[in-house]
């Protein structure tokens, strides 16, 4: 038997919630393809086949808060998929020789990426579109009868998307797997309502094309699928699926690229395969720092450091991990990045002094040499922090230095770390909407036509279920098929364990005193779900004379609507839309922001309170007509977060009828365990189970990392095949939010870990006497600044000012650590004569004002003229 062709959508091994409602939860899967370059059972990642593994055994939840699989998201949704990757990419790898998939270089998929052979860089792959075959005029695609029915029949081919069109030529199809399906309105003309999808059977691969097959046995959906295919008001559109199994890099080398995104300077969905990743011109100010993978002036993270040791000892540095190599009076547009990576790298740094004229006693007038190697037009390369290339002219040299860079994210060496992905990818196919209307395609309908007059449409049930309506929308043609929407969004805990929060930050430090540190926030909200409110729906629409063993599907809707409660600028909390963020009623929505930190703090302490209405909110579902709009909440709480938070390891005793149970707290807060309750199920009944042996007294806290122990044995007798369905009810479970485990678990590890804080100096004249040309000021943690006795001349006023970055760690100011806004310095005074004064090396000023007024007390001791 053909299985129902909406049921498919969603179906494998549906969740029983209360056998005498006769109620089944569908749950979303992958499709199973057919193809002539699929994957073999072989082939099936270890990685990816231990996680699925584990989550069977890690989901033993009795009231699970969410009907879809956190595990099966990418064949749901893969954009939003695609999005949650880069929440947190993954620190672990293998090198490139050891991987036996296809290599992507950039952490993005699609099927404008160039891939590689692992151990051939040379050959290259591709994954190729699908289109519509089309024979003389005529589109390879029949609505017909045949033996169980009704068959829609298409037939697709392959090609390379308009951007590979050459690279194709010498490249080979990606290998992939195919699925199909057809997606349309409920209501013919509802921009915002309800969908409905169609799954189309396992395409058969013939040579350079596939043919699918959707089915369908009931008139009344013959009927719906004739309208769909033949009225624009319906807007259908045909998707197909693309499964493959490639390597991404790890973060090691992929974090300056996504750093870049994070602070907007490359778009989401570039594909540079030299990786180019930041490409600009700028000044560099004397004593500032500069970081060459973003493109900006920064305190914390930085390359390059333009140090000014007086007014003429002046150098550019490298900092941190960054080394240099100076190339000299060279062609700057003709210098590649495989050029750049095959210079001699090193931590010295290069000399960009001015030349001085001083006579020397007892010897003739002459010049000393030019030591400045930073001279206009001159060029120098820098291997950055994140291990990528950067070649930096000089374009105008100063003691502020005009500059122009770029940098690459090089084609990844041999012993770069990848790591192994699943990777989903969505084609809408052409046409859009996908519609052939019946006078212009005739031989498509093969004489079948639509019941005149026939309007198909859901119903509408709503039922009260503690102290709050819920709807429920019916099928148009399939009565026992039930459409439901979530009871709120929130945010969600990772399937994989350690289960830490779906959300990372990075701070992005001031690169300017009139700047502030900036935080960007990425974040997966998922629809949450309790089984009881679906069971009690299915006894209330049994009463209500609706009949058959009911199916209950997460609704599909067109274009939700998100609103949330953000702070502004104004210091005010408004509530806002973002029709920017694609909401999916399925899988929920993700979003990065980028807020000023004192908005971050702000919605960062709402995370832990559930008084606040900050980074609150609710996704709007509109309806045609008269209709009532649905509103579901948006809660973000991370003492209720959705998914897993215990990792269970059981032991089956079949003789003795009893299984030993080792549950784990998986996450980064501790758990609070009241009560241990359990179910068997014993053939579609559910029976008690009974604790036994408990390692620990409830109830009991347990941290992250401990365990508890204990035996769970059936109230009554049940097979010992049995024994294996054993369910806890996370209902007694409560989670005790720890905010500096979860600041720890959300921190990126390629964030920096300060945040700027800028201190300004005041040096009035008088401080100089006639014996000093420079006074420097060295911050203890923070940058130099230096003042030069010519300045007076060139400014004609009494006072200099300018100001320093003082770098503070960040977790102190998420913490609210008290700050006692004390700084230390040291301070070095170049006499006229060359002498250099200066505090001693171990010894360091200290002073907590935001304008330090530099005078003679703040200097050494000069020595006697």
């Amino acid at each position: 038997m053909k299985p129902d062709s909406l049921a498919k959508v969603l179906t494998t091994a549906p969740v029983s919630l209360n056998p005498t409602a006769a109620v089944k939860v569908s749950q979303p899967a992958p499709a199973t393809v057919v193809s002539a370059t699929a994957l073999t059972a072989a082939d099936v990642s270890p990685t990816l086949a231990k996680s699925v593994s584990a989550n069977i055994r890690k989901l033993p939840s009795v009231r699970p808060a969410l009907t879809t699989k956190l595990e099966q998201v990418r064949w749901v949704n893969p954009d939003l998929a695609s999005a949650i990757s880069t929440i947190r990419p993954t620190e672990k790898g293998v090198p490139r020789h050891a991987m036996t998939v296809p290599l992507s270089l950039t952490a993005e998929v699609s099927d404008e990426t160039v891939f590689e052979n692992a151990a051939d860089a040379g050959k290259k792959s591709y994954l190729p579109r699908y289109r519509l075959i089309e024979r003389n005029q005529q589109v390879q695609m029949s609505l017909a009868v045949v033996e169980q029915g009704w068959a829609l029949s298409i037939e697709l081919e392959k090609f390379p998307a308009p951007a590979l069109e050459t690279i194709a030529r010498n490249a080979k199809g990606l290998q992939h797997e195919v699925s199909i399906r057809l997606q349309h309105r409920l209501i013919a003309g509802d921009t915002s309502g309800g969908q409905k999808e169609w799954m189309f059977e396992p395409p058969v691969v013939s040579g350079n094309s596939i043919r699918a097959v959707l089915n369908i046995t009931q008139a009344l959906e013959l009927s719906l699928l004739f309208q769909v295919l033949t009225s624009a008001d319906y807007s259908a559109v045909l998707i197909v699926q693309r499964t493959v199994k490639v390597a991404i890099p790890a973060l090691k080398n992929g974090g300056a690229i996504q750093k870049a995104k994070l602070l907007g300077l490359l778009p989401p969905t570039e594909h540079n395969h030299e990786g180019t990743i930041s490409n600009s011109s700028g000044t560099l100010r004397g004593t500032w720092t500069f970081d060459l993978d973003t493109g900006v002036e920064s305190g914390g993270s930085s390359d390059i450091w333009w140090q000014q040791k007086t007014k003429t000892s002046r150098f550019m540095t490298p900092r941190g991990k960054a080394e240099l190599a100076y190339l000299g009076a060279v062609d700057f547009d003709a210098i590649t990045v495989h050029a750049l990576q095959k210079q001699q790298y090193s931590k010295t740094p290069i000399n960009g002094s001015l030349r001085t004229h001083r006579l020397i006693k007892s010897l003739p007038r002459r010049p000393i040499p030019d030591p400045n190697k930073l001279k206009n037009n001159h060029v120098f390369a820098v291997k950055t922090n994140q291990g990528n290339y950067a070649k930096v002219q000089i374009l105008e040299y100063g003691y502020n230095l005009k500059i122009r860079w770029v940098t690459y994210a090089p084609a990844q060496p041999p012993d770069s770390l990848f790591h192994e992905v699943t990777r989903v990818i969505a084609q809408p196919l052409l046409p859009q909407p996908f519609v052939f209307p019946q006078t212009l395609y005739p031989y498509v309908y093969q004489g079948i036509t639509a019941s005149p007059g026939q309007t198909l449409e859901p119903r509408r049930w709503t039922f009260k279920w503690q102290d709050r309506d819920y709807s429920y929308y019916q099928d148009p043609v399939r009565a026992d098929i039930i459409y439901y929407l979530p009871d709120a969004f929130k945010l969600v805990r990772r399937p994989e364990s350690p289960h830490y929060p779906m959300v990372s930050i990075y701070f992005i430090p001031a690169a300017k005193p009139e700047e502030d540190t900036r935080v960007t926030i990425e974040y997966w909200a998922f629809p949450s779900v309790k089984n009881e409110r679906l069971n009690a729906a299915a006894q209330a629409l049994k009463s209500a004379g609706v009949e058959g063993n009911l199916l209950f599907q997460p609704m599909i809707a067109d274009k939700p609507r998100l609103f949330l409660k953000l702070p502004q600028p104004d210091g005010a909390v408004h509530r806002q839309e973002f029709p920017e963020i694609p909401v999916e009623l399925r899988t929920g929505f993700s979003d990065s922001l980028t807020l000023p930190i004192q908005d971050f703090l702000t919605i960062y302490e709402a995370l832990f309170s559930k008084l606040t209405q900050v980074f609150q909110g609710y996704v709007q579902i509109d309806f045609p007509g008269e209709q009532p709009a649905e509103i579901i909440p948006f809660q973000a709480h991370m003492g209720d977060l959705v998914g897993e938070i215990l990792d269970y390891q059981q032991v089956v005793d079949a003789t003795t009828g009893r299984v030993q149970v080792t549950i784990t707290n998986a996450i980064e807060s501790p758990i609070q365990i009241d009560q241990l309750v359990t179910t068997f199920d014993k053939g579609g009944a559910q029976v008690s189970g009974v604790a036994s042996g408990l390692s620990v007294t409830l109830p009991v806290v347990l941290k992250a990392g401990e365990s508890l122990t204990c035996v769970i044995a059936p109230a009554e007798s049940i097979a010992p095949t049995e024994l294996t369905s054993l369910k806890f009810d996370s209902s007694h479970f409560k989670v005790l939010p720890d905010k500096d485990a979860i600041f720890t678990a959300m921190l990126r590890p390629d964030s920096p870990a300060n945040y700027n804080r800028f201190i300004k100096v005041n040096v009035r004249k008088a401080v100089f006497s006639d014996r000093i040309a420079d006074i420097s000021i060295d911050f203890k943690a923070g940058g130099t600044l230096t003042f030069s006795h010519e300045e007076f001349a060139q400014t004609q006023s009494d006072v200099i000012s300018d100001q320093a970055p003082l770098f503070f760690p960040i977790r102190d100011l998420i913490n609210r650590a008290a700050d006692s806004g004390e700084y230390e310095f040291r301070t070095i005074v170049m006499l006229k004569d060359g002498t250099k004064v200066e505090d001693p090396a171990d010894q360091w000023r200290t002073d907590s004002v935001e304008t330090l007024n530099l005078s003679n007390v703040e200097i050494p001791e000069l020595p006697a003229a």
